[in-house]
């Protein structure tokens, strides 16, 4: 029920539910056997990836890699293997038509869903026929500067960058456009990018996180704790829990389940 509240902006009820299913599972949540983690399969997301620039710029838009795809460019040269999809950006303007019309055309790929914040498209997620998929953000301005994100119901999870230009990069043999200084732009949604940290949650520990204290942001990270209790994931309980209690101070129960993982 939470997590059918928050993907539909209901925060209130989301967080309501959250608190019972946290209440509820803290007590008896560890288990013997853990889930193993997904893995990415980077070989399908090469194909699907390449796939997917060329439909854009068939439809005359400059796409360029953000999030977890750009950060493996930089970092390794490849996909990250604990990724769970690709992500594409557009620049600011760019009409969402033509993108999904290029999407609609291409024997591989399909849109899967859109997101709209305030009578704009801001992101399309499409699927690849390998099992890849992956969002395609189209970049807004406001008066405070740029921003790409997606929707929650009436609300919208939202990243602001410090406005960048485009420079070409080999990744895969293919030449590829990335947020130049590249450096900076990581450093704005990751921190410290060098470090690999399969437990970062864009939503919750993005320095760049629009409205970091609000109650989408609060909703996240009861999601995130609840989810990796499910997994059995000792780690990121525990890790989730200490980021949620200093960010929220005053929450009793996220102190609560804080001091019962220890």
């Amino acid at each position: 029920a939470g997590q059918e509240c928050y993907w539909a902006g209901l925060l209130d009820e989301a967080h309501a539910h959250y608190a019972v299913a946290l209440r509820w599972k803290t007590p008896n949540w560890q288990r013997a056997n853990p889930e193993p983690a997904k893995r990415f399969d980077i070989g399908a997301a090469r194909l699907a990836l390449f796939d997917l620039l060329d439909a854009l710029e068939g439809a005359g838009a400059t796409p360029f890699l953000i999030g977890g795809t750009a950060l493996g460019c930089v970092r390794d040269g490849d996909f990250i293997g604990f990724d769970s999809d690709i992500d594409v950006g557009v620049p600011v303007g760019t009409a969402p038509e033509p993108l999904i019309e290029a999407l609609d055309l291409h024997p591989g790929l399909r849109l899967v869903s859109h997101d709209v914040f305030r009578d704009k498209v801001i992101r399309l997620r499409f699927a690849a026929s390998n099992g890849v998929g992956g969002d395609i953000f189209l970049y807004q301005q406001d008066q405070d500067g740029h921003w790409c994100g997606i929707q929650r119901g009436p609300f919208a999870m939202r990243w602001r960058d410090t406005k960048f230009a485009l420079a070409p990069r080999n990744f895969l043999g293919r030449s590829v456009l990335l947020p130049d200084p590249v450096e900076r732009f990581l450093v704005e949604n990751y921190g410290v990018w060098q470090t690999p940290d399969p437990d970062h949650i864009p939503g919750f520990s993005s320095p760049n996180l629009i409205d970091p204290a609000g109650p989408l942001a609060h909703a996240t990270i009861y999601g995130s704790i609840l989810a990796a209790m499910e997994r059995g994931d000792a780690g990121q309980v525990r890790r989730y829990c200490r980021e949620a209690a200093a960010r929220f101070p005053d929450d009793a129960l996220l102190a609560a389940t804080l001091a019962a993982v220890q």
